[in-house]
């Protein structure tokens, strides 16, 4: 005899996991146990069609006496007060419901197989930009105003078309610098627990742009902290709930951009496979199939230029798309000082400063006052930028002025 039983553990973040496992003697007499793995959020959905379609219209029916006329009728009832897309997703339950009798004998057939709800054209449609797909200009807008962490959460969404659920279970080890990379293994669901992506194809390296490079170096200097070294965690160091990043970060700033909410999270993700036309992103990595490449140009940087004779900072100068309001791409590095990086960032926040990287230290200078405002350093990597940065004050000024 077969029986359902529940298994509950804490996982290495303190949380408790439950798991559901179905226990049975297979037919030489050996006990089995199987996992029954389905996704809590699923099976609260699959518990909703049920009992809010499923039951009022057809529970009264008798299996016995199911039959594809009655089905065909409750497809037609369904039609008439629920959705298309609702609708369908509660048959294809309906379904899967008489499939599992049938597999169990209590019935000989699925007589809810031959009955379908077809997609309409005008559903089929292509998604439109400004309308279901944010702009160039609309994003380009929205991170202008993004502030806090607010800012790379938009800016990693929008240029590496990463779900929601899998920036909220991205972790810092997962974000190679060296490499400039992003390697999505793990994502959170809706209630935060952490686990696998949602497929096999959702396991993928995605190439970070030099905008996405910056921006993360940056806000992992300021990032909260927490035993999970989550990349974009709530402000105790924990998962951030989807909830949260709707109502306290993209609504609002969608608000203070345009006076109303245009998008939803997910249209990020649209944003990036739409770049494809512009930016030349490969289509796997749009997709966000298994392995996700760029388009050489797209990730090509410029040879870091080295500081002209004397120490001077090399002109920096942007480089514009082709197209109204498009991204522009900048040499980052201005010089090499002993060693150290000295670079100058696109698009990079006030005040105007510099950052000074040299292996895994990294510093931001204010250019104005020729101070560290964040970041940590050695002491003597700390004077000689010091140093280098009052000599050539006015010379950054300008470089700032026109990255």
């Amino acid at each position: 005899m077969a029986s359902v039983y529940k298994r509950t553990w804490r996982g290495q973040d303190g949380r408790e996991r439950v798991r559901w496992v179905a226990a049975y003697k297979d037919q030489h007499g050996r006990r089995q146990a199987r996992r029954i793995g389905t996704a809590r959020s699923s099976l609260r959905q699959y518990k909703n069609h049920v009992d809010l379609h499923i039951l009022p219209l057809i529970g009264a029916v008798k299996l016995a006496k199911l039959s594809t006329p009655v089905v065909q009728l409750f497809r037609d009832k369904l039609l008439e007060t629920r959705s298309r897309p609702l609708a369908r997703k509660v048959l294809a339950s309906l379904k899967s419901i008489i499939g599992e009798a049938m597999r169990r004998g209590l019935v000989a057939q699925n007589c809810a197989a031959p009955v379908t709800i077809d997609t309409k054209k005008r559903e089929q449609g292509r998604l439109t930009i400004g309308v279901d797909i944010p702009s160039m200009s609309d994003v380009n807008t929205m991170i202008d105003h993004a502030q806090g962490r607010w800012r790379p959460f938009l800016i990693t969404a929008a240029l590496t078309g990463t779900r929601a659920s899998e920036l909220r279970g991205l972790v810092w080890d997962a974000v190679d610098f060296d490499k400039r990379v992003i390697h999505v293994r793990r994502r959170a669901d809706l209630w935060g627990s952490i686990g696998k992506p949602k497929s096999a194809a959702g396991a993928r390296v995605i190439p970070l742009a030099p905008l996405v490079f910056s921006t993360l170096r940056e806000w992992k200097l300021a990032c909260p902290k927490g035993k999970l070294g989550l990349v974009f965690p709530n402000g105790a160091g924990n998962v951030e709930s989807h909830a949260n990043l709707a109502a306290r970060g993209f609504e609002p700033l969608q608000r203070a951009c345009f006076g109303e909410v245009k998008y939803g999270l997910h249209s990020l993700r649209h944003f990036f496979a739409s770049l494809g036309d512009r930016a030349r992103l490969h289509p796997e990595a749009a997709a966000g199939a298994a392995r996700s490449l760029l388009d050489p140009d797209d990730l090509r940087h410029l040879r870091p230029p080295l500081s002209e004779p004397g120490g001077r900072p090399r002109e920096v100068r942007g480089r514009r798309a082709a197209d109204q309001g498009g991204w522009r791409d900048v040499m980052p590095i201005i010089a090499v000082i002993d060693g150290i990086r000295i670079a100058i960032y696109y698009n990079d926040h006030p005040p105007p400063h510099f950052h000074a990287m040299q292996a895994e230290h990294e510093i931001l200078v204010e250019i104005a006052r020729v101070v560290v405002f964040a970041g940590s350093a050695p002491a003597a990597m700390e004077r000689t930028v010091m140093d280098w940065a009052s000599r050539y004050q006015s010379e950054l000024a300008l470089c700032w002025a026109r990255a």
